[in-house]
């Protein structure tokens, strides 16, 4: 560690911690009285890795950290570690109390051509080395370990070897303060150009430094240089990286088919494989390239990323989903990038049969005031509520099929427009709370589909 790092000015007070904060059967304190020169002798990623179980690491930082308000969209430029240290600390804190294996230190784009948009490129040591101490001090509580991180630049161009040796120096410059900053291993992740990702492992390991190497593969299903994902990795696991595998571009849906022939190329290398938390699809298989969709459900012209991405963002039952297939295809190291949060994490580990910190807190719907199993009056209330619902939306259907377009019948048999509410029309009220029937059709509801959840039979 840093013998003298900047110090924390945020004047946001520390996360309580809970008692149950300290009971988990994954992550156990670690000793605070061991000096630095014991707790760095050995090598704690090479036997993490050895235990042979799914290593999950929570990232995607950036995003999160925008919607909170600490980054601006479009640059990305972590500028919050210095600005705002204590949100970044309260982020590792909820990533690791979700089952995350590591503190991955918030240097992603700390390099100086993305610190350069914002002019910040004179604070990139104080910017990277704070970053680290702050993993350092979220590690130390919960007994995982430190991931230095670097990058795609931007920058790279093929056949240009003044903007390669330019991002060489980029790769070179952050390697060397995860050293000094005591990482347990440095991630070079999102690379776009397989020689970009070459040049980054090659830094790193002459840095005397263990190495995950992640590709990002776009719509064309290769690097920009033309290599297949499983031809990128053997090369990469070939030269020395210890993980190799892909990150970010795309979802769940569309990273997992990479999983398999990746895994069979470089064995027995460990792969990773970390999606962005957005539903790609066989038709937009990076979420770059997925649409606004309108209020509808339908998809439009528009392109969503990156700030319309919401109505695309996973569920955490399919974030344990995807732990489950991924492990399954020979996946080693699995997480979350882009779009994903805390409780995307805690899915994947306990999907995985872990218990993290926060496991304490997963949903116990038995204790719900109204679906549990407390309130036989409140349950009964609900169960008469969806009912009534469940008729509204028959006799909703079936006039809609009789030629009745959308219209109702008022009492008597004439009938009425019913009142617009976006997509939806009003049913009626009960107990205080407003029905609504879904009108449309399409994929996200049929006729008469009740939007609140389905009846009671």
């Amino acid at each position: 560690r840093r013998s003298s790092p900047p110090p924390i000015t945020d004047a946001s007070p520390a996360p309580a911690r809970s008692a149950s904060d300290t009971h988990c059967n994954t992550m156990t304190k670690r000793a605070t009285d061991s000096s630095t020169e014991e707790r760095w002798k050995g090598d704690r990623f090479v036997a993490r890795l050895a235990k042979g179980t799914p290593f999950v690491i929570g990232e995607g930082y950036v995003f999160e950290l925008e919607r909170r308000g600490y980054v601006q969209a479009g640059a990305y430029v972590p500028s919050v570690v210095i600005e705002h240290p204590q949100a970044v600390k309260q982020l590792y804190t909820e990533y690791t109390r979700a089952g995350s294996d590591c503190v991955l230190a918030l240097t992603y784009y700390a390099h100086r051509q993305k610190l350069a948009v914002m002019g910040l490129e004179g604070r990139l040591e104080e910017i990277n080395a704070t970053a680290i101490r702050l993993a350092h001090e979220v590690a130390d509580e919960y007994g995982v370990l430190v991931v230095g991180n670097t990058c795609n630049t931007n920058a790279w161009e093929v056949d240009n070897e003044a903007a390669q040796a330019a991002v060489k120096a980029m790769f070179v410059e952050q390697v060397a303060i995860a050293k000094q900053g005591n990482c347990d291993v440095v991630l070079g992740e999102t690379f776009d150009f397989f020689a970009e990702a070459m040049c980054a492992l090659k830094c790193i390991k002459d840095a005397g430094m263990r190495a995950i190497i992640n590709l990002a593969i776009h719509s064309n299903g290769t690097t920009f240089d033309g290599l297949t994902p499983a031809d990128a990795c053997k090369q990469l696991a070939d030269a020395g990286a210890d993980v190799v595998g892909v990150n970010c571009a795309r979802g769940p849906n569309t990273i997992l088919p990479l999983v398999a022939p990746i895994v069979a190329a470089v064995a027995p290398t460990p792969v990773s494989c970390v999606p962005v938390l957005y539903r790609t699809t066989d038709a937009h298989p990076c979420f770059q390239t997925l649409r606004v969709l309108d209020a509808n459900g339908a998809l439009t012209a528009q392109r969503a990323f990156p700030l319309d991405l919401d109505p695309h963002v996973c569920t955490r039952a399919e974030a344990a989903e995807f732990a489950k297939r991924a492990v399954a295809a020979g996946a080693a190291f699995i997480g979350t990038c882009c779009g994903g949060a805390p409780h995307h994490v805690r899915a994947m580990s306990m999907a995985l049969g872990n218990k993290p910190p926060s496991a304490a807190y997963d949903a116990d719907m038995s204790k719900h005031v109204h679906f549990g199993d407390n309130d036989e009056k409140n349950k009964k209330g609900y169960r008469e509520l969806y009912a009534a619902e469940a008729v509204r939306a028959a006799e909703a259907a079936a006039a809609t099929s009789a030629g009745g377009a959308g219209r109702r019948r008022r009492p008597g048999g004439a009938w009425a427009r019913p009142r617009r509410y976006g997509a939806a029309r009003r049913l009626g009220t009960r107990r205080g709370f407003v029905l609504l029937c879904h009108r449309g059709t399409g994929e996200r509801g049929g006729a008469g589909a009740v939007v609140a959840g389905q009846a009671s039979r």
